[in-house]
């Protein structure tokens, strides 16, 4: 039998960027009051926005994004970590909104809780 080396793990940059962002809101979320929300907004490379619903990491160095974008059409973007730029804010909620948490990690997107 032919005894191949172990390989080295290579490091899952989109990975990191993901808990990184997840890290970020968890700070959002502690200061957050009541009539409060937090929105999590990706800028793609071409500077339109896509304001987040669900982030997860594909593969070492890609990131998808579902959400919707200006128009409030659902969108769904797949693209290289380093092309994306995150924005996290709190706004008010609107009277009668109730806040839609952004979901992190492989939890299915629509998944009904």
């Amino acid at each position: 039998m032919l005894n191949l080396p172990e390989l080295p793990k290579l490091p899952n940059k989109a990975e990191e960027f993901i808990e990184q962002i997840q890290q970020r809101f968890q700070v959002f979320k502690a200061i957050c009051e009541k009539n409060e929300k937090i929105v999590v907004t990706a800028i793609l490379s071409d500077g339109s926005p896509i304001v987040a619903e669900y982030l997860c990491w594909l593969g070492n160095e890609t990131v998808f994004v579902s959400g919707y974008d200006s128009n409030k059409t659902p969108t769904d973007v797949v693209m290289h970590y380093s092309s994306l730029q995150i924005k996290i804010q709190i706004i008010k909620l609107q009277p009668d909104e109730k806040p839609k948490e952004v979901k992190f990690g492989f939890d299915t997107p629509g998944k009904k809780e």
